[in-house]
């Protein structure tokens, strides 16, 4: 007899189940919005599920439908820290948000060159240039913002 009705052969029982896709959606949409201040990471989904962040990373790794949830969980996060670090003012920590972009989403960070008049050398692709005007245009869209003809 499996302890909690799980079948897990050794070990503790598992508390995957199919409605941790459910839980994804309901962190995201009640747990890590801008409005709480929160932003999206897989540690804080852990932690909101009750498991450790490798329990979640092995899951995914044996639940295709749960690693495609927990990149929704990564598209929030970088669609927030675009969002926060072009509209944040002053209470966004810059530097934090370049090392998540850097680190989390493969995104290079501009430059300044010191040796050549501080010119600031633009290191993103045009790919991830383009995808990052397309979320502002979007999120300018969802707010009833218009772009001005500047």
């Amino acid at each position: 007899m499996s302890r909690g009705g799980f079948n897990n052969k050794g070990g503790a029982p598992t508390k995957y189940n199919d409605t941790m896709i459910e839980a994804v959606n309901k962190y995201l949409d009640e747990e890590a919005t801008v409005e709480k201040k929160h932003l999206p990471k897989i540690e804080s989904f852990a932690l909101y599920v009750g498991v450790k962040r490798d329990t979640i990373y092995k899951w995914a790794s044996k639940h295709a439908k749960f690693k495609e949830a927990l990149d929704l969980i990564k598209t929030c996060q970088l669609e927030m820290l675009v969002d926060m670090g072009i509209f944040g003012g002053k209470s966004v920590n810059t530097p934090i948000i370049s090392i998540m972009l850097v680190n989390n989403h493969n995104m290079k960070s501009a430059k300044v060159d010191n040796n050549i008049n501080g010119e600031i050398k633009n290191e993103f692709t045009d790919e991830q240039i383009t995808k990052i005007a397309e979320r502002v245009t979007r999120g300018r869209a969802k707010n009833g913002d218009t772009p001005s003809a500047e």
